[in-house]
């Protein structure tokens, strides 16, 4: 009787430790004003949503960010801070005047682009859009992230280079507004 006691314990131990890891969120729809932490996300009070690198950021990785655009904002930023301290690569959508910019993390220069995508505030849900970060290292050994932005299928913009001080500066991304669902995060790793 001990041991059939002992050996329910054991198990029902183990099936308590293997279900831990069942209260994870499913990799499914992030909504912003859901607090609730999934593997490998994290949304702050501030409503920043944190994504972070599963491996170290290296050539020809591609990043690819689905979601739906909260048109209550004038704009959708997304950051790539620099863990080092230095400049962050930021991108950002300008919804009135669709322009797509990118701030350089190696230099702090700006270069922007044109879009045709048409969002308008009264919309109570935003249209869809597709973020995607192509790295690469350039002939001079500088290390670049390709963005190219699609809103809701039109097409990807035209691609802007950001250029930073090396990949393993960046570990995270931080999408700071314009967002209301990432519907899914892609890491491609070559």
């Amino acid at each position: 009787m001990a041991v059939t006691r002992t050996l329910f314990v054991s198990v029902f131990i183990v099936v308590l430790i293997s279900c831990k890891q069942c209260a994870a969120r499913s990799t499914g729809d992030i909504i912003k004003n859901d607090l609730d932490v999934a593997e490998g996300f994290r949304i702050g009070f501030d409503g920043d949503i944190t994504l972070r690198m599963p491996a170290v950021i290296s050539r020809n990785v591609i990043i690819i960010i689905n979601g739906i655009i909260d048109p209550h904002h004038a704009t959708l930023t997304v950051e790539l801070p620099s863990e080092s301290g230095g400049q962050s690569c930021l991108i950002q959508y300008d919804f009135r005047e669709n322009i797509l910019n990118i701030t350089q993390a190696a230099d702090g220069n700006v270069y922007t682009t044109y879009t045709d995508l048409q969002i308008s505030p009264e919309l109570s849900v935003g249209p869809t859009f597709t973020l995607t970060l192509h790295a690469r290292v350039d002939t001079s050994n500088e290390h670049l992230l390709g963005v190219t932005f699609n809103g809701n299928g039109d097409g990807d913009s035209e691609q802007l280079l950001c250029k930073i001080q090396n990949f393993e500066d960046i570990d995270k991304i931080v999408i700071k507004e314009g967002v209301a669902i990432v519907n899914s995060l892609f890491y491609k790793f070559k």
